[in-house]
């Protein structure tokens, strides 16, 4: 090798640690500010779910009906009654069934808001968690195997599938209340037909 080659190499040599130390500096910060964009969107993300159950829970606990909401039906079928009974005194038959059908629909509106008040008394007086599980220790069965356990509920499933294990236990659960809000509302000659 002659001197020349030696001076070129021995310039270049540390010069190409130089500009490769460099790049390799560039590609850690890279990654390090996506990962702290990706970070701050899973921070963002967790706050969006967390506030979504506060709102959940809060949903849970607060009826969109009232006991009021529910004298203002029967009133209104009250009302619907009697205008059935003067259709009825006028011959107009096809009023009076009108009104009749209209006043059964808000008798029957008026007791599922009475069973769902009596199903959300239930479900605010406790946590929703600690409800789920007292009636599953109730109404469900509990398989344990070796390395597995099945858990088993009644449940008529509405749709295909769930997001979560919860949401089905839910709606299990406020099935079963309000058909028995429904069977403590009947009265008892009802209930045995």
């Amino acid at each position: 090798m002659q001197a020349q080659h030696l001076i070129i190499m021995a310039v270049l040599l540390p010069l190409s640690w130089v500009v490769l130390g460099y790049f390799v500096w560039r590609a850690i910060v890279r990654i390090h500010r996506r990962h702290a964009a990706q970070t701050q969107l899973l921070h963002a993300e967790i706050e969006r779910l967390l506030q979504q159950q506060r709102d959940h829970e809060r949903m849970v606990k607060t009826v969109p009906f009232t006991v009021s909401d529910r004298s203002a039906l029967i009133n209104i079928a009250q009302t619907l009654e009697l205008a059935a009974r003067t259709w009825k005194g006028l011959r107009a038959t096809e009023q009076a069934a009108r009104a009749t059908a209209h006043q059964q629909l808000l008798n029957q509106f008026a007791s599922r808001i009475h069973a769902y008040l009596a199903s959300s008394k239930e479900l605010s007086s406790q946590p929703l968690d600690t409800q789920l599980i007292e009636w599953l220790n109730e109404h469900g069965d509990l398989w344990g195997e070796l390395e597995t356990s099945t858990i088993r509920f009644p449940h008529e499933a509405a749709t295909e599938g769930y997001q979560h294990l919860r949401d089905a236990l839910r709606e299990a659960f406020e099935l079963d209340t309000k058909h028995r809000a429904l069977r403590n509302s009947l009265p008892q000659a009802e209930y045995a037909a």
